[in-house]
């Protein structure tokens, strides 16, 4: 029970990890949109975000195991 309730604070702590970081991606993009002169910082946000993301989803999908294994049938 212990490692289902530190899989689900992992997932709430990546999910909103996430939402942060897509809002940085969100004005990277803006900036790559816009043509700015340096770009190098913007492509890094989005590819961090893009790693947060795989993450996040994978701990989702372990979490959910987890949790259908701990459910009596």
């Amino acid at each position: 029970m212990m490692k289902l309730k530190r899989a689900i604070a992992i997932t709430i702590a990546l999910g909103i990890l996430a939402i942060v970081t897509m809002g940085f991606a969100i004005l990277a993009l803006n900036d790559i949109f816009h043509g700015e002169a340096d770009l190098r910082m913007e492509w890094w946000m989005v590819r961090l975000l893009f790693l947060v993301f795989i993450v996040f989803i994978a701990t989702t999908f372990l979490t959910i195991r987890q949790v259908r294994k701990s459910i009596p049938n």
